[in-house]
Formats: C-alpha cells, structure tokens, sequence
C-alpha cells in the first residue's frame, strides 16, 4: 500500500500537524481519511515474554516511533491482545519484560534500553503478529531501507518477507510456543521451528558472550550466511547444552541410493515419511532450507526440489524429494537432511515409502531403493 498524505479538511490538518509534532519533528505516516478500528494479538518471545509490557505506535515518516496507539500485558504464555482505534497505516510493536532463557535456564530481561519490535501495516480488522528477535531483525533492516528513501510500509513488508525467506516460516503470522516437550510437539512445524530457532539466539547469545541486541545486529550483518550460523547454534543447544529443556534432539541425516545395477539412475522422486513432532525449515512452497537439505556424495552436481507436507490430523507429515542429473547415479549417499526430532524418536522413524528411479530415456528402473541412515 503506497501511504498518501492528501488531506482533505482543515480538521484533518491540524491532526497531521499534532501527529508530526508527537514524532519528534517528522510526520506520522498514519491514514486518518481511511481510519479503521483493529485488534491486534499475538505472542512476545525470546523463550516467552511472561507478564511483559507491548506497546504499539504510530510510525513516523523515517520508521521511528510515533504516537503510542495502544498497551497490553503479555500473560503466562507470552500471549497479548489489544485494540487500536480510529487508525490507518503503519504500526510498530514494542515488547519488554522477563523470559526464562533457554541456553542458560536463568531468568532474563528484554528491557526498555533494547526492546524487541515487530513493524508492519496496519490496515485490516484483525492482525495477529508475534514480536521476536527476528522481526527486530526485520525492523532494523527496514530503518536501513528508509533512511535510503524507501516508503515506511513498503520496507517494513519488504524486510519482514526477506527475513521470512531467510529463515523459511512467517517470522509475523507464526506464533512460538514454550520450548517444552509437550507443547512443542503438539504445535504446528512453523512453531516448533521458530522456537527452537529463538532458543538457538539465546545459545549465540551464550557462546559469544553478548547480549540478544548484538546477536541480532550481528545477524544482520551476516546477511544471507546467518541461517546457517543459527542452524550451527541450534544443533549446539539441543545436543550438547545441559540446560536444554526442550526435549528435543538434531539430527543429520543421510539419504543413500541401493539396487543400483547396470542401469544407473538419471531421475529420482522418494517420500519419506516423517515422525510425529519433527521440526523441519519449510516454507509456504514446501521447499525445505537449504540449511536443512543438501544434495551430496554421488549427487553433488544434480539438480533437486523438495516438498515438505506438513502432517493432518493422523495423517504424517511427509517429505517429497525429486533428483534429476545428467550424470546418471549409482549406489551410494545422494543427500543429507538436517532437522529437530523429539529425543524419543527411534531409529528408523523415517520411513522410505515411495521411490521411483528412471533412466536417461525416462525408462523405469526396477529393484531401486532408498535407505535413510
């Protein structure tokens, strides 16, 4: 939505000269012609922001805060709702107060020195939007986008999609949950992954010895590298940190290539069903990160897709990979998949349920398998 500032009363001036003068010498990019009353809910989490203070505001011509719209109380599961009345354009969401964190299991504090936000427009009835050490992230790159001419509400829908691209889930509308056994793994892939991808901040947080304001800005500054940092992070907390409570482990594994004879393989497509509670990187495609899933040994040089399908009732979430290469495979490992898996998950929880192997004239193959290891 392209902001205008066409005002079309007297009235209307003078409240955009009082918004402009509560901003600080710039001008609120409110839309008071189009005024809308919202609710806005959502969760506050670096691990859960429990009983804290969200404020939401006005943004200003330069992306800074403007008029306080509305405050609300986080409760016991970071959760907040609010309303903002007579009110058009652009909001940021500022969140403070105590969260018990993850890498270090002691109680900490987002405070009003470095608050986290989330920033975004507002312009519907309904929003819901959780604020994270990754929607500050987005927010700080906006403020990057307007200081070089970019339209508020433009760069704060521009950097919360790169940062959702970069991380392959909804960083606003995906709502973490308590990095709990039992809540993780009744909550949705996204949710599971994006809070086990917060508690990986707060192990970054521990490693470097920084706070979560500097790992933020040094992930900013990593660009498009910071996911695989994060991922590195994660794979420490979960399988080396004593204090993680999440019940959760990370696994690497390998997809290897069997029954492979004389007739060697130019096209794959497996399934692979996947156990209940798995975290998988997935965006809304299904293409899982590439973080997370990499081709390797006798495919290095192939061509890949992959579809994650997110489980439905009773129904398991299942992973579709196809490969295709012009230099035709034989036995062996073909790719590695990386994710998050309840510590209880057996060996051989992935299942192989569907493979079909083909030949450079598109011929299929018989006695072709696909083991997971």
């Amino acid at each position: 939505m392209k902001l205008s500032f066409v005002l079309k009363s007297a009235i209307a001036l003078a409240c955009g000269t009082l918004m402009a003068a509560c901003g600080g010498g710039v001008e609120d990019v409110s839309l008071p012609q189009a005024a809308t009353t919202a609710t806005v809910s959502g969760v506050a989490s670096k691990g859960l922001i429990r009983n804290g203070s969200v404020k939401i505001f006005s943004a200003t011509s330069n992306g800074s805060i403007g008029t306080l719209l509305a405050v609300s109380t986080t409760d016991s599961q970071g959760r907040y709702t609010t309303v903002i009345a007579n009110y058009s354009g652009p909001v940021i969401i500022e969140a403070t107060g105590s969260y018990l964190d993850e890498a270090t299991g002691q109680n900490k504090i987002i405070d009003s020195s470095a608050p986290l936000h989330a920033a975004l427009p507002c312009d519907c009835a309904t929003l819901s939007v959780a604020v994270t050490p990754l929607t500050e992230l987005a927010y700080q790159k906006a403020k990057t986008a307007i200081a070089g001419g970019a339209d508020v509400a433009t760069a704060f829908s521009a950097a919360n999609t790169e940062v959702s691209d970069l991380y392959f889930f909804d960083i606003t509308t995906t709502l973490p949950v308590d990095p709990t056994p039992s809540v993780l793994q009744n909550a949705g892939n996204d949710q599971r992954v994006y809070t086990l991808t917060l508690a990986a901040i707060s192990q970054m947080v521990k490693d470097t010895g920084g706070t979560v304001a500097s790992v933020i800005s040094s992930l900013n500054s990593a660009g498009n590298s910071a996911p695989a940092q994060v991922a590195t992070a994660l794979t420490s907390f979960l399988n080396s940190n004593p204090n993680n409570q999440t019940g959760y482990k990370g696994v690497s594994l390998s997809l290897l290539l069997t029954g492979v004879t004389t007739t060697k393989v130019s096209a794959l497509d497996v399934i692979i069903t996947i156990p209940a509670g798995t975290a998988i990187p997935a965006d809304a495609t299904g293409t899982v990160s590439p973080v997370n899933f990499s081709l390797s040994g006798i495919a290095v040089s192939a061509f890949s897709s992959t579809n994650y399908i997110a489980a439905v009732g009773t129904t398991p979430a299942k992973l579709k990979v196809g490969i295709a290469t012009l230099n035709p495979l034989t036995n062996g490992q073909f790719a590695v998949l990386g994710c998050s898996v309840p510590t209880a998950t057996p060996p051989g929880a992935f299942v192989v349920s569907s493979v079909s192997a083909k030949d450079e004239n598109g011929v299929v193959i018989a006695g072709v398998g696909v083991a997971v290891q």
